[in-house]
């Protein structure tokens, strides 16, 4: 029997219940059901290939673009499924690329385009390559909803700066390596097991308490407004 654990190391500054700042650090699912597995690894396509920051993606710098915006959706999802040249002169696989070697699947072939080049076509060629891109994620989300992957699977994710999210899956053979199998909910997504720890933080004394000075707050606040002659 196999099992597939996904784990997400994650350094991004995101808030909490009451507006603190604070960093994510690691988190672990486990599944053996082709379904759960694949509604986990179809939200890293949406949410590190497909959105990947999509709002900010073209914006080089206050009002500088990358690419021209007629252009931007073709260029953004060409710059995650297209292979790029790195500075080693090696060709690099995007994200999309490792996930989708990891499970078998074949990678779409698209040309070698500098899409923040203005001077030239690039940018037009991509955007016409986006139906045929989207398509390609089409079949590949219902190949993941429908097919277990075939070896492990790891990536950096870089939004932007410092803020990155290590992604990995991982198989484990139960027969050879039961003893290592990680403890915890089988078949509960990142999204699951989020709401489940809202939930239980909600319910809690603490959660309770927090909500008791928001009112509290709000309400002493509304009162001040009186006071000073605001009506809603």
């Amino acid at each position: 029997m196999k099992i597939y654990v996904t784990e997400i190391t994650d350094n991004r500054t995101v808030y909490d219940y009451e507006g603190e700042r604070f960093t994510k650090d690691k988190s672990m699912c486990v599944f053996h059901s082709v379904e759960k597995l694949g509604k986990e690894i179809i939200s890293w396509v949406h949410r590190d290939i497909i959105d990947a920051f999509y709002d900010e993606w073209n914006y080089a710098d206050y009002d500088t673009y990358l690419c021209d915006p007629e252009y931007e959706e073709g260029c953004h999802l060409y710059e995650q499924l297209a292979p790029y040249k790195g500075t080693d002169g090696r060709v690099h696989q995007m994200p999309a690329g490792k996930l989708a070697h990891a499970y078998s699947f074949d990678m779409i072939e698209l040309p070698d385009l500098d899409i923040r080049d203005w001077d030239s076509d690039d940018p037009k060629k991509a955007q016409e390559l986006l139906p045929e891109m989207k398509e390609w994620v089409r079949n590949f989300c219902t190949h993941i909803k429908e097919n277990l992957p075939s070896g492990n699977y790891k990536y950096i994710h870089s939004a932007y700066r410092d803020n990155t999210r290590t992604l990995s899956l991982r198989v484990v053979d139960l027969d050879k390596e039961f003893f290592n199998a990680p403890r915890v909910i089988i078949d509960e997504t990142t999204d699951d097991r989020e709401l489940r720890e809202y939930m239980e933080h909600y319910n809690s004394k603490e959660g309770k308490a927090e909500r008791k000075r928001r009112e509290e707050a709000e309400y002493d606040l509304m009162w001040q407004r009186l006071e000073m002659g605001w009506h809603p």
